[in-house]
């Protein structure tokens, strides 16, 4: 009896394993699952696992409901394979289908997620969030790696209006035009206590936290990761236009073309205060510690 069940330990592990190696098991993509509750703010829908959360990106329906994560952490690994690839669909497409309710994480993480959509614009894990209503807080995004064409953010890729408050994100962020660790473009909308410690890369108007702050209000925020961009790029914001942001900083390293600053890459009519930058910048044309001009 010993030595069949010495047999069989033997069989499972040499099944799973060539020269010594151990072979991953294949993941199973996520399924869709509605979650517990109605998605009310009484009763908002308890986002418990990866396939909730699947759940959510698939109901556009359902983007003006209330959302709490229950789970303290979502790994988000599986959803690479998705779409040909391509991996998570964000949460908000454009102006006319995005997402306007309210998710709160209550200090619970989203961790490895993946998106490769490098011709797709409003992306992030929320694509397109609408509306003075809509509130994202108390969430963290852990290990991301997120890929768009315009309007790419870790968090969210075009917030128009609404609030981010007490998040932040981490990972590598990718695109084209209005990049940024946190958001993509901050178009009236608030971002406080936040942060961004992921590497940020793109072509025009690239920003540790914000991308392009239009408008916007920014405060108590950081960012630490780095920045590397062709125009406009800044540690903190790419470009600031008419916008507000204060009492925050960042740290990170700032490498691009011309109008590229340690803190923001151009301040256009903006309002910056008790703000600083601690990283080293590097460009060609129009470059500053601070900012490349307007400040």
């Amino acid at each position: 009896m010993k030595k069949n069940c010495l047999f069989l330990i033997l069989l499972i592990f040499f099944s799973f394993s060539i020269n010594g190696n151990l072979l991953a098991l294949p993941i199973e993509e996520p399924t869709v699952e509605q979650p517990e509750g109605e998605g009310t703010a009484e009763d908002p829908y308890k986002i418990a696992n990866l396939n909730n959360l699947y759940w959510l990106s698939q109901n556009q329906e359902h983007w003006n409901k209330h959302y709490i994560q229950t789970a303290e952490n979502i790994d988000a690994t599986a959803v690479a394979s998705l779409d040909g690839g391509k991996g998570f669909i964000p949460i908000g497409k454009n102006f006319s289908n995005s997402f306007t309710g309210t998710y709160n994480g209550q200090g619970h993480t989203i961790s490895n997620l993946f998106i490769d959509r490098p011709n797709t614009d409003n992306v992030g894990l929320f694509g397109y969030v609408k509306t003075e209503d809509a509130k994202i807080e108390n969430l963290s995004l852990i290990n991301a790696t997120i890929t768009g064409k315009k309007y790419v953010g870790g968090l969210v890729g075009l917030k128009d209006n609404g609030t981010i408050i007490n998040s932040y994100s981490e990972g590598n962020i990718n695109g084209n035009d209005m990049v940024g660790g946190l958001v993509g473009r901050n178009l009236k909308g608030i971002v406080n206590n936040s942060y961004s410690t992921g590497n940020v890369t793109g072509e025009n108007k690239v920003g540790g936290l914000v991308g392009y702050n239009d408008y916007g209000t920014i405060t108590n925020s950081y960012s630490t990761g780095s920045v590397t961009v062709d125009n406009v790029g800044g540690g903190l914001v790419g470009e600031n236009n008419y916008g507000t942001i204060s009492n925050s900083y960042s740290q990170g390293n700032v490498t691009g073309q011309s109008n590229v600053g340690g803190f923001i890459g151009i301040n256009d009519y903006g309002t910056i205060t008790n703000s600083y930058s601690t990283g080293s910048v590097t460009g060609y044309n129009l470059v500053g510690g601070l900012g490349s001009c307007g400040i």
